[in-house]
């Protein structure tokens, strides 16, 4: 299954999703179209699963390195830049995850998979911060479910500031300015010492 969600998240990002069929990731991940459709009944639930997979892949990094290293706000920093780097690699499939969004207000059994599929991520964001931060996240004066909220919005909309603006370096450089802010709200600096 693994081979199919890097089969279509490469073709997502070459072909565009409207432009790619299950054929293309079938035949980019070697299996047969009967095997890719056992597996995923629709492109749609292809593209959550591939979000999904994206989500997992930070998220065992993040937790590989920070349990060698510890908790602190030098290690929140490297993960905010590893979740980053992710979104601006899937950045192309922005809009297509929007029309996702839209569609489901329409559609139930699609609604169910797109709350799924966040939640998912939330709750992967939410383990992450408590990882990297440790007990620094006491610093942040609210509960790491919220913090992973307000982080959640402000990556969409660092993406599509990169996506959809004019300027396309507004969205980096509002995440550096958010990155600076987190440090503030931790009292620490990027070298993981905290302020009395």
């Amino acid at each position: 299954m693994q081979a199919i969600l890097e089969a279509a998240l490469t073709c997502f990002n070459r072909n565009g999703f409207q432009s790619t069929s299950m054929d293309d990731i079938a035949r980019e991940a070697g299996v047969s179209k009967g095997l890719l459709h056992y597996h995923f009944k629709s492109k749609e639930q292809l593209l959550l699963e591939v979000q999904s997979l994206l989500f997992r892949k930070i998220s065992d990094r993040v937790e590989g390195a920070t349990s060698q290293l510890g908790p602190s706000v030098q290690q929140a920093l490297w993960a905010f830049d590893e979740l980053w780097k992710l979104l601006k690699k899937a950045q192309p499939l922005l809009p297509v995850f929007m029309d996702l969004a839209a569609r489901s207000m329409t559609r139930k059994t699609l609604k169910r998979r797109v709350v799924h599929s966040i939640e998912e991520q939330r709750a992967l964001l939410v383990g992450g911060i408590r990882t990297v931060l440790g007990p620094l996240q006491n610093q942040l004066d609210m509960s790491a479910e919220s913090f992973a909220d307000i982080v959640m919005a402000a990556l969409i909309g660092f993406c599509g500031h990169a996506l959809f603006s004019a300027d396309p370096g507004r969205g980096d450089r509002a995440f550096e300015d958010f990155k600076k802010v987190l440090v503030k709200i931790l009292g620490g600096n990027p070298s993981g010492e905290v302020k009395p």
